[in-house]
């Protein structure tokens, strides 16, 4: 079985990061780890700059990718409210 396969953002393929953007999240589909999916959302400040990320992470046998399109907008979704649930404007 393959080990990891680690990309930075400037390795991915341009449409790539046109989907996560598009979507509003990223999907780790064992690149980092063997056996591990992961799906993540920027948390943003008042001004739309990045200053954190939420994600959730699970072993492939129980993170499928049908939940993916589920999980998504649910990580997107806590994201946006971790400024207002940490009391300040990040």
């Amino acid at each position: 079985m393959p080990g990891p396969q680690p990309r930075s953002a400037a390795a991915l393929p341009l449409q790539e990061l046109e989907a996560v953007r598009s979507r509003g999240y990223a999907i780790d589909k064992e690149q980092n780890e063997a056996n591990v999916r992961c799906v993540g959302a920027l948390v943003r400040d008042a001004s739309g700059t990045a200053v954190g990320a939420v994600s959730v992470a699970g072993l492939t046998l129980s993170l499928g990718q049908d939940d993916i399109p589920l999980l998504g907008p649910l990580v997107v979704a806590a994201a946006a409210r971790v400024p207002a649930a940490i009391g300040r404007n990040v």
